[in-house]
């Protein structure tokens, strides 16, 4: 599973990163909104997992972005806040921080 990660916490990236190679997903990474656009733009991912406060752009505004650029991608949007009343259309799953290592897993499946 090809997976685009979306975080503008170095550290929190970084981590998340690690651990879900370590189970066998390929995993590319940005610090941001822009730079994901122009990842999405060149690379074809299964699935976009993005933090959903974020300097420049929200993760929510990104998956509309996303979905622009490839229609059938799955994302995760990741946030400390409650999801927005107003639903993004697609598969979106909405995951509370701090995350839970086996609620992501569980929730892309097998790599």
């Amino acid at each position: 599973m090809k997976m685009l990660l979306v975080d503008d916490e170095e550290d929190a990236r970084s981590l998340l990163a690690r651990v879900l190679r370590r189970q066998g997903y390929s995993v590319d990474t940005c610090a941001d909104a822009a730079l994901a656009l122009i990842q999405l733009e060149a690379t074809s991912y299964d699935v976009m997992m993005t933090d959903q406060i974020m300097p420049g752009m929200s993760g929510t505004d990104l998956v509309l972005a996303a979905r622009r650029l490839q229609s059938g991608i799955r994302c995760i949007v990741a946030s400390g806040q409650a999801p927005p009343e107003a639903s993004i259309r697609g598969d979106t799953a909405w995951l509370t921080k701090p995350l839970d290592i086996a609620e992501v897993l569980a929730l892309l499946g097998p790599a």
